[in-house]
């Protein structure tokens, strides 16, 4: 209140939305805004907590927003925290993993990339993020981050003569073994290399 002489409570001046004051008799605008991060859509505001965070999985840049101007972490990230005030403060899913969605709040989001592919990139967005093993290789291994889990067909095994057609192959049984009478010496082959006895 900037005048004297006031007689009723009326004659006061609230706080105005995305602000509060904790000061009692004030005699000047000692409105503190509502920081980033947080919205306050009410007049009259007397303690900071008045200001209402983001929720998870949410951020806002405004300072003093009087609406929900809160905004969804994008697509391939997440984020656990309340009150976030920047879009840094949206993690990344790790390598291995993608999130197609916006607005997540847990890294348990994150969708393991399946076996037979793999993905070096934080923040992935897409399965297509996921890289297939190529031909002759296979891997059973979900949210795989290198292309080192791809085996050759033949890896591990007693016989030398498989080949994997296609891409993504997600298990060793993908390797077919070279048909009877047939030899191969050589295993991590795409097309049928194998050779008449």
């Amino acid at each position: 209140l900037n005048t004297t002489g006031s007689d009723k409570e009326a004659d006061c001046d609230k706080c105005g939305c995305g602000k509060y004051s904790t000061i009692l008799g004030m005699t000047n605008d000692s409105c503190v805004d509502c920081t980033a991060g947080k919205y306050s859509d009410g007049e009259g505001n007397t303690k900071e907590d008045d200001c209402v965070e983001c929720l998870m999985g949410k951020y806002s840049t405004d300072v003093s927003a009087c609406t929900d101007t809160c905004l969804e972490c994008a697509a391939g990230k997440y984020s656990s925290e309340v009150g976030n005030n920047d879009e840094s403060d949206c993690q990344l899913c790790p390598a291995g993993k993608y999130l197609n969605t916006t607005g997540n709040d847990a890294l348990s989001d994150c969708v393991d990339c399946p076996a037979g592919t793999y993905s070096t990139e934080d923040g992935a967005a897409l399965l297509n993020n996921c890289t297939d093993c190529e031909c002759g290789k296979y891997s059973s291994a979900t949210a795989a981050t290198s292309m080192d889990s791809c085996q050759e067909c033949g890896a591990g095994k007693c016989v030398t003569g498989t080949y994997a057609p296609g891409s993504g192959n997600d298990e060793v049984d993908d390797c077919e073994l070279c048909a009877m009478g047939k030899y191969f010496t050589v295993g991590g082959q795409c097309d049928d290399p194998c050779l008449s006895c």
